[in-house]
């Protein structure tokens, strides 16, 4: 979640539109193990209001891969051919995105299932959750 939410904040800062999440990858390993959660995220995420289907694909057949780092300078120099900016990792955690969690929490309650919204709407009072993994 942390490049998405650091694509969703350069999205709006620079005005780009950002290609659809992959959410949906291989989980061998849980699926193995038997987990009960099997973290696939088919119904989970959606990708309305990202470009999608066909049009995507024709943006990565057609442009050149740069880091994010290197947006600023792109956008400063007008590089004339399609890019795709790739966020990758963790890369300071929260720090990229500390000073946009509202544009981070709206975009993220667009994306979530409607389901899974309503079931955390149910919520009443303050709580602090936590996902740990070993």
């Amino acid at each position: 979640m942390f490049p998405w939410a650091r694509a969703v904040v350069l999205a709006a800062r620079y005005r780009l539109p950002m290609l659809a999440p992959r959410w949906v990858q291989p989980r061998f390993g849980a699926v193995m193990r038997g987990e009960q959660v099997k973290r696939f995220y088919f119904r989970e995420f959606t990708n309305r209001g990202y470009v999608r289907g066909v049009k995507k694909a024709l943006v990565l057949l057609r442009a050149k891969r740069v880091s994010e780092d290197r947006l600023p300078d792109l956008l400063a120099n007008a590089e004339p051919d399609p890019i795709v900016v790739v966020f990758e990792h963790w890369k300071n955690y929260f720090e990229p995105i500390r000073n946009d969690y509202e544009l981070v929490r709206q975009e993220l309650r667009k994306i979530v299932a409607p389901r899974i919204v309503a079931h955390v709407s149910r919520v009443e009072e303050p709580f602090v959750a936590m996902h740990v993994r070993r």
